[in-house]
């Protein structure tokens, strides 16, 4: 996988927000404690439901500025055909006590996930009409 690629960076992200969470929740454990083998329990809160879903409002505007990609037209007339959809959201949160507090939310796109047999392409499309395909990959 190339990191240039879209499922590239969306794993080198992935991985940096894991180490920067548990370089928090060590600093966080340790403070006042003499072992850093303690256990801390983190709760996240703020984060509300209505940002696990896409609107219909907001999967037509996604579907809508996917359609204009020459790339995504691409992947559908070669037979891939939308299988999932998942939101984009923008978090900012801090680290307060023993819990991850979600200061903001923003729903800004859509991941669609395309499939064709064994094939997979992921698309994220950007409510600001910016739109991002990856190459296609077995799996």
């Amino acid at each position: 996988m190339e990191l240039g690629s879209l499922a590239g960076r969306a794993l080198l992200l992935a991985l940096l927000l894991a180490a920067a969470i548990s370089a928090a929740l060590l600093l966080a454990s340790t403070v006042g404690s003499p072992s850093p083998a303690t256990r801390v329990r983190v709760k996240l809160k703020g984060f509300k439901p209505e940002f696990k879903e896409l609107s219909e409002e907001e999967l037509r505007r996604a579907f809508e500025i996917a359609r204009v990609s020459p790339e995504v037209r691409k992947l559908l007339e070669e037979g891939f055909r939308v299988v999932d959809v998942y939101p984009v959201v923008r978090v900012k949160a801090k680290m307060e006590e023993n819990a991850l507090a979600v200061e903001s939310l923003e729903k800004i796109g859509a991941m669609l996930v395309l499939e064709r047999r064994s094939e997979k392409a992921f698309v994220l499309v950007y409510f600001d009409g910016r739109v991002e395909v990856s190459s296609p990959v077995r799996g």
